[in-house]
């Protein structure tokens, strides 16, 4: 029986001390682990699958890094989470990540401190309304009830940009609905028209054409020079004949989206990030998220409008 005793506290002890030692592992794993935060935007566009994407990427292939997608209103709610320090990274619109970094138009004498990773993907202005519509071109839209895409996000600064530009913004009953919710205010009949700015094809807008026969709004040249002489980070671009069954091109406006960082965030870090993110095994994880990961290309990737950060700079050769 004495024997069976001393038997029994020695296991209970040699558990006790495991215990302790999976503790103190566990503890020092833990402390040694990075957590990341990315900020992308709601779902139905590019950014909410992307973000998922590249958290998953970057944590398969950076050691001791653990990063998660975070859901936001998109590029302006992204920029003032990277300033205040409740993001490591972001992805924001090139023109709203400008602006922001010089602070201007939506963070007028509010800067943030923000440096580019790296620039994504190019993305076009989508305007769409109803076949039956009366609506033709954008100065129709006076007096309507327009979804400008969702609230904080890049593509309502350039809906706004354009309505402006146009001279009917006081005239407009806008609205702001997240991308999915916007497809069903538009087949509902809740609203008349609806701006996106997203890569083509966009799942929020083959929802749309799917439930119904749409008319696709050209933003003309003449009104894109006038935008451009104000904001000379948009070029001139098309949705091409063919996508969404197009019979043919429709004009509209092009801008990049960018990957930022918090301006101090560590050197290193953002490097082994952008060697994660470009190894081509990483490439074609990406691929089978979006196809614009097919834009991610080191040859083009430090143009980005804002300044890189150092260890972009570095990773690129700049």
């Amino acid at each position: 029986m004495k024997k069976i005793k001393r038997l029994l506290s020695v296991v209970i002890l040699f558990i006790a001390a495991a215990s302790l030692l999976f503790s103190a592992c566990s503890k020092s794993d833990e402390d040694q682990m990075k957590f990341i935060v990315i900020g992308s935007a709601s779902p139905g566009g590019v950014y909410f699958p992307l973000g998922l994407g590249i958290a998953k990427v970057i944590t398969d292939n950076v050691e001791d890094v653990f990063a998660r997608s975070e859901t936001t209103g998109g590029s302006v709610m992204n920029c003032q989470k990277l300033g205040a320090g409740s993001l490591d990274m972001g992805m924001a619109m090139a023109n709203v990540a400008h602006d922001a970094y010089e602070g201007i138009g939506s963070f007028a004498g509010d800067a943030q401190p923000v440096k580019a990773m790296f620039s994504m993907y190019p993305s076009v202005q989508h305007l769409i309304v109803s076949a039956g519509s009366d609506i033709y071109a954008v100065e129709d839209l006076a007096g309507k009830t327009v979804s400008m895409d969702t609230a904080g996000s890049g593509g309502e600064v350039v809906s706004i940009i354009i309505l402006e530009a146009a001279g009917i913004l006081d005239e407009v009953n806008t609205q702001n609905y997240p991308q999915l919710e916007a497809a069903d205010a538009l087949i509902d009949g809740t609203v008349d028209a609806v701006f996106y700015n997203l890569p083509y094809p966009s799942q929020a807008v083959e929802k749309i054409t799917g439930a119904m026969d749409v008319r696709f709004i050209p933003i003309p040249e003449n009104l894109f020079d006038d935008i451009y002489a104000e904001h000379p980070y948009f070029t001139f671009g098309v949705i091409p004949e063919g996508v969404y069954h197009l019979d043919s091109d429709v004009s509209s406006i092009m801008v990049g989206n960018l990957m930022l960082v918090h301006q101090e965030m560590d050197e290193d870090l953002v490097y082994d990030i952008l060697a994660a993110i470009f190894l081509e095994s990483s490439i074609e994880e990406l691929l089978g998220v979006h196809n614009v990961a097919s834009f991610f290309q080191i040859a083009q990737a430090s143009e980005t409008g804002i300044p890189l950060h150092p260890g972009a700079q570095r990773f690129f050769g700049r």
